[in-house]
């Protein structure tokens, strides 16, 4: 089945408009600049040509780049001895971002990307400091206590008993005595009937921040739903530092 997997972030404080976001990066050449082990690191942004538009709201798509230190390992021969060694070399990361701007809310293509240097990068190039834009987590129990009717899986974990961790999945799986046995117990991630599209798609937040369409939505003409989806589940998340 395909799907559309977004890790999201918040800038928590007034964000300015999308055309002024462009214009902050399309004038910074190297967005940040350092020398390790002899070798020049930079980070830079590849924004795409076009804005996409719907109704009032408007996004900005772009491309991350991000050159670090990788140690990979290598043997030299001392003798009749083989010894294990670890050269750096200069790596370049990427990771893809989609940014509305009312209120600020940005996508990421990948988690650990995402979180290891988009967010900062991004939040550097546009407010000068990496830490205005925000990994979000989902209080995943409250979505449970309002999507019940409509939840398809969820994982649990400490639970009381024998079986102590493990998911659900199925249709109407409230109704099954299986699903009664786990109520109480932490969950990572739920499955839920998303209300704001038409037909409704099966949705899966994590409380990681990632949010995963069960739908094919790369097109970026369906940007818009993209973005209508994680806004019906932000009054559950909460801007997190690290």
């Amino acid at each position: 089945m395909a799907f559309t997997s977004r890790f999201i972030c918040m800038s928590p404080r007034e964000t300015p408009s999308i055309e002024e976001i462009r214009r902050i990066i399309e004038e910074r050449d190297v967005i940040k600049s350092k020398i390790e082990n002899e070798f020049k690191l930079e980070s830079w942004i590849k924004l795409s040509p076009t804005l996409v538009s719907y109704k009032d709201e408007k996004f900005l798509e772009g491309v991350i780049f991000h050159q670090h230190i990788q140690k990979i390992p290598d043997y030299v021969r001392k003798g009749r001895d083989i010894e294990e060694i670890y050269q750096p070399i200069r790596k370049t990361s990427k990771v893809r971002f989609w940014f509305s701007s009312n209120p600020g809310v940005v996508l990421f293509n990948n988690r650990q990307n995402g979180n290891t240097f988009g967010r900062r990068i991004l939040s550097l190039a546009i407010f000068n400091i990496e830490d205005r834009i925000l990994p979000v987590t989902f209080r995943i129990s409250d979505i449970e206590k309002d999507y019940y009717e409509t939840v398809w899986t969820h994982s649990f974990q400490n639970r009381q008993g024998n079986i102590i961790k493990g998911q659900h999945y199925g249709n109407q799986i409230v109704n099954d005595p299986m699903y009664g046995e786990t109520i109480g117990a932490p969950r990572n991630f739920i499955g839920v009937l998303s209300s704001s599209t038409n037909p409704a798609f099966k949705v899966r937040i994590n409380r990681n921040g990632v949010i995963t369409i069960f739908k094919d939505l790369n097109d970026p003409a369906e940007l818009p739903t993209v973005f209508r989806i994680i806004h019906e589940f932000l009054p559950y998340s909460v801007a997190t530092y690290y």
